[in-house]
Order: structure tokens, then C-alpha cells, then sequence
């Protein structure tokens, strides 16, 4: 404004804001921008919190360690923080006793109590912020802790980015008494642009619409887990044990059907001559069973089976976040959210006795609110959150 000063004031996530503003006239065209911190004194509210703002969102690094970059991590600026992004101890609280927000809709996986069971990329985090104590009414369920995100909403300017992360075994150094490198290949990257909504000779958005798009995918493949197990051996699958020892003696497998007492009253059994098990005494059950284990590779009688196996882990996420200011006083933004992750564990023993993990995840998200200026100090704020995480 004309012959007016101006100043530029922070307003972050979650944050309860006082401002005393007395209007002076300047000289023309002169404009005092203030880009000051934070007060070290919280005077508004009563709350203890750590704010991270979209800065520091997308300059802090963060690790790519078997999953993509993972937005919960930035707990852990906050003082009094300990553990990691699932098992969270805030101020001495409870494993797992916090409450994830996104743009105001709780978003915790209900089965692993306070921690998000998938979750958005980091670049569609606009702020977060952590409440770590003493919570105002608004916020209830856990004491442990709230994490709030937002969302990252388009400008009227576009922009947009992409990004790669990448591990390799190639670049990695060699353990100190290992005799090669285990494969472990890590590339997480993706894209983002936003700005305002358009389309040609249709529909201008600049100051009304926008639009901010994420995609960002990761690709996970570990080196063989190579173990030593034992199987039953040619011999054992009938049942015969022959040449077996238990504590340096020979091995004697008694007959459960011999059962008998003795002049003492004590309980006696009659050995299987040689601890060959006849094949009439093995059950139907037993035998459909042994043969869905592996042959052995070996002739060993124990370590005869080599397990291999290789771990993947692939995932694909898209968020889309659309704003709309109806007034200056009216405005509603919508958030989506889809991931497609596949989880493939090793298998140690091959076939339909194996062990190896298959999962897959589709989860969706939508986040909607709709905020309304009644009055110069009122506003209604109405949100719906819908949240639905599949798993196979």
C-alpha cells in the first residue's frame, strides 16, 4: 500500500498467533519487510511445541534407509525426542502413544498404534510441528504427543522439481572382515510441479485455483541372505535315524505304544531296533508333510540345505492437492493421496513350506477442508477425512 509501511509476518502450522499492529505512515513506495524469529517466550498459548517449516522440509536431509524418506522423522529435531519414526518416546511417554494429523484429519495406522503405516512423499509436506505437552482443548486421544502435517498447496507461479536418491553396493566400502560387498541398491526418486489451475480459453485460476501434483517412487533390492539350515535327510524321511548320536551316546527313539510299568512303578519304554521307525507307525498327516520340505543338498546329516534368497521392495506414490478461494473470506482445498507397495521377503526354504513374506499395500487418502471468515475474529473450519489402508 501507498505511503503505508508493511511488514511480513510468519504464521506457521497448528500455531495460536497475537498481533498488535499500530498502522504508521511512511515515506512513498517505502516497504520494511521484518523476517525475524520466533519469540523466545510463547505468550498465546500453553503449549510446548517444535515448528519445522517448508525451509527446513525440503532442506534437512533425511535417510533412505529400506523404505523411501520418511516426513515422521523430523520428530526428532524436537527436544525431549527419542527412539525413531515408529517407536517414538516423547518426554518420557509410551512407545507409540502419539497422534499423527494430516491437514487436520487423524492419520495413525490403527494397528500400530501412533505411527503412519505408509505416508506421503516429503516434498507434499508443506510444515509440520510437533505438540509435545500441555495440549489445548482441541486436541484429545494420547498423551503422548501430536504430530501435525500439512499439506503443500500450488502458487500463483509454477514451479516444480525432481530428485534422485540413490545407494549402491558400488559406492559402498567393503566390511572390515567380509570378503565382498552385499548388494544393496536403494534409488528413491520422483518430481513435483504446481501452480496455478488453467485451461486455455476456458478457465484462468491465477488467485482462485491451484493445483500442487507429487509423484515420487522408490525401488529396494537387497543381495541374496545366504543361511545354512538342516533338513530330514533321505533316510529320516522314511523314519530311519540309524547312526544318529544325542550327547556322544548312539540316538534311541522309543516306542510311545510300548509304554509299560516296571517292579519300581516306574514308566518304561521299548527302544525302535536300530531308531528305525516302521512305516506302518508313521502317520498320513506325516508323510503328506515331509514331502512339501526340500531334498537336502548335502549328504550331511545336519547344515545340509542351502537357503537363498533376496528381498524387494517397490513402491509408487501419488498425491495431488487442489485449492480454491471462492472469496477472500471462503476457501476449500482437497487432498489425494494413492501408494501401490509391494513387499517381497526371502524365502529360506523353497516350495509350500516356505516362509517368505508376499504384501501388498494399496492404501488411499482424501483430506478435504473448507474454511469460512464469519467474522473479523470467528472462523468455521469444516474438514472430512477419509483414510484406507488394504493390505494383502
Amino acid at each position: 500500500m501507498t505511503g503505508v509501511q508493511t511488514c511480513a509476518l510468519p504464521i506457521y502450522v497448528a500455531q495460536t498467533l497475537a498481533i498488535d499492529i499500530a498502522l504508521q505512515l511512511g515515506q512513498v513506495d517505502q516497504t520494511v519487510e521484518v523476517t525475524g524469529a520466533a519469540p523466545l517466550i510463547e505468550k498465546d498459548t500453553s503449549d510446548l511445541n517444535t515448528v519445522v517449516d517448508q525451509k527446513l522440509v525440503q532442506d534437512l536431509p533425511l535417510s533412505v534407509a529400506g523404505n523411501m524418506r520418511n516426513p515422521e522423522s523430523f520428530v526428532l529435531l524436537a527436544p525431549g525426542v527419542v527412539g525413531n519414526a515408529a517407536d517414538t518416546y516423547i518426554n518420557g511417554s509410551q512407545d507409540r502413544s502419539k497422534a499423527v494429523l494430516l491437514d487436520g484429519a487423524i492419520s495413525s495406522g490403527a494397528e500400530s498404534g501412533g505411527t503412519l503405516a505408509t505416508y506421503p512423499p516429503v516434498e507434499s509436506i508443506g510444515e509440520f510441528k510437533l505438540l509435545s505437552s500441555n495440549f489445548s482443548a482441541e486436541y484429545g486421544r494420547t498423551g503422548g504427543g501430536f504430530e501435525i502435517f500439512t499439506s503443500k498447496s500450488g502458487t500463483n507461479l509454477y514451479h516444480g522439481s525432481i530428485w534422485e536418491y540413490l545407494r549402491n553396493d558400488k559406492l559402498d566400502a567393503r566390511g572390515f572382515i567380509a570378503l565382498t560387498t552385499p548388494i544393496n541398491r536403494q534409488n528413491e526418486f520422483g518430481a513435483s510441479v504446481g501452480g496455478p489451475v488453467r485451461i486455455p480459453k476456458v478457465y484462468n485460476g491465477k488467485n482462485k485455483t491451484f493445483f500442487f501434483f507429487v509423484y515420487n517412487g522408490f525401488r529396494y533390492a537387497a543381495g541374496a541372505t545366504n543361511n545354512v539350515l538342516s533338513v530330514p535327510t533321505v533316510n529320516q524321511r522314511s523314519g530311519n535315524f540309524s547312526g544318529k548320536t544325542k550327547g556322544g551316546a548312539v540316538l534311541q527313539i522309543y516306542d510311545p505304544l510300548s509304554t509299560a510299568t516296571d517292579a519300581s512303578g516306574n514308566f518304561t519304554r521299548t527302544a525302535f531296533p536300530g531308531a528305525i521307525i516302521p512305516q506302518s507307525r508313521i502317520s498320513t498327516v506325516a508323510k503328506a508333510l515331509i514331502q512339501l520340505l526340500p531334498m537336502p543338498d548335502t549328504s550331511l546329516q545336519t547344515g545340509n540345505y542351502f537357503a537363498v534368497g533376496a528381498q524387494i521392495f517397490n513402491r509408487d506414490v501419488e498425491t495431488v492437492k487442489f485449492d480454491h478461494n471462492f472469496s477472500e473470506r471462503n476457501r476449500l482445498s482437497i487432498f489425494f493421496y494413492h501408494s501401490a507397495e509391494t513387499n517381497i521377503a526371502p524365502e529360506s526354504i523353497k516350495g509350500a513350506m516356505s516362509n517368505a513374506l508376499a504384501q501388498y499395500r494399496r492404501p488411499n487418502w482424501v483430506r478435504l477442508n473448507h474454511d469460512f471468515i464469519l467474522t473479523a475474529n470467528t472462523i468455521n473450519n469444516f474438514r472430512v477425512g477419509y483414510t484406507r489402508e488394504p493390505q494383502l
